[in-house]
């Protein structure tokens, strides 16, 4: 009898020992990690590397990325990445378009190239016949030919984040292709059509489209554009920026092969103003007969 209650006790003692050490390795295993949300912006759910950009851009200016869906833009923008005065990051996008990943990916690195330093443009006039829609042109110059540089320089890093940056710019060479002229602002004809075809070009990379478009501007007989257009992009693509310097450089070429009017473009000096935290710079250019 004894021995039957000793064998019933050892038993009941294994099996203690047996939960306690059962608990005690338990509780030295790692816990499942509990999945954090994913980053959104504008409604759209980012990937782990554009969170991890927009996280980026928001340490540097030590401000959440303010989000804004505007009525629209001057000189066709349908975003774009601003500084507010008080320092803030901000990505405005018009309300006639969809917000996607490539979208905001596109203003959070022109956003990271303002904290780097990248300028806004400043214009000085020294002639006063440089006044007929002089902003409207101006504006319609950043858009079409200072931002097309941006984009020469940033979009493989957009491809290599598997995103399409030419979607947009694809919409707009079939506009052109279908239209195949149309005014802008009253803006002077051989500069739009100039600055549309550097603007394609610049920015899609499919042969049979710019194949399309460079049909389009011989069979139209827009050789003076299409030359310069040529000598814009041969401009960049043969300098290959990689700094602010050297994107000058090839901007400030761009422009005085555009030529408007016999005018000349010259870089005069970097200037900045503060803007909360944010040191923002500005590239002069004085404009002259």
């Amino acid at each position: 009898m004894q021995s039957t209650v000793k064998r019933v006790v050892g038993l009941a003692l294994f099996l203690l020992l047996l939960a306690a050490a059962y608990y005690a390795a338990s509780r030295l295993q790692p816990r499942p990690a509990t999945q954090s949300p994913r980053r959104s912006m504008f409604g759209v759910e980012l990937s782990p590397e554009a969170a991890s950009l927009a996280s980026k851009v928001e340490r540097s200016y030590q401000a959440g990325v303010r989000e804004v869906r505007t009525s629209g833009h001057k000189a066709g923008q349908r975003a774009r990445g601003v500084v507010a005065r008080d320092g803030t990051p901000v990505i405005e996008i018009s309300k006639y378009t969809q917000p996607t990943e490539a979208v905001i990916v596109h203003e959070l690195i022109h956003l990271e190239m303002y904290e780097d330093g990248y300028p806004d443009l400043n214009f000085v006039r020294r002639d006063r016949r440089f006044m007929k829609g002089e902003d409207d042109y101006l504006n319609f110059i950043i858009s079409g030919v200072h931002d097309q540089i941006h984009h020469f320089m940033f979009y493989p890093r957009m491809r290599q984040m598997g995103l399409d940056p030419e979607a947009v710019v694809r919409a707009d060479a079939e506009a052109v292709l279908r239209a195949q002229d149309y005014d802008y602002m009253g803006l002077p004809a051989d500069d739009v059509r100039a600055i549309n075809y550097f603007k394609i070009w610049m920015n899609v990379s499919d042969p049979g489209l710019r194949r399309r478009l460079t049909d389009l501007y011989l069979k139209k007989e827009w050789r003076g554009p299409w030359l310069k257009a040529s000598r814009m992009i041969e401009a960049v693509e043969s300098s290959g920026p990689k700094t602010r310097e050297q994107e000058l450089a090839a901007l400030e070429k761009c422009l005085n092969l555009l030529g408007r009017d016999g005018f000349r473009f010259s870089f005069r000096r970097w200037w900045y103003e503060m803007r909360g935290r944010h040191k923002h710079w500005y590239a002069e250019f004085e404009i002259t007969a």
